[in-house]
């Protein structure tokens, strides 16, 4: 359902998550912070979830980097 591209931000205690709803383009950026990279999918669908593009449930969710669905 989104497409997603991580990049760090100039500060490196956060970074910063696009996220694209593929239905309509619609964007947001997610902040996390970068203790946080090693989070698990789920917890990133929970925060998909709770921000701008939400709500949508994580199991309609799909997440794809750099080409490859992340499962």
């Amino acid at each position: 359902m989104s497409d997603e591209k991580a990049t760090k931000t100039s500060d490196e205690d956060i970074v910063d998550i696009l996220v694209i709803r593929s239905s309509d383009g619609k964007q947001t950026t997610i902040t996390i912070p970068s203790n946080l990279q090693s989070t698990t999918l789920h917890a990133l669908k929970d925060l998909i979830n709770n921000s701008p593009l939400g709500p949508v449930d994580r199991s309609e969710q799909r997440l794809f980097h750099l080409g490859k669905e992340m499962k």
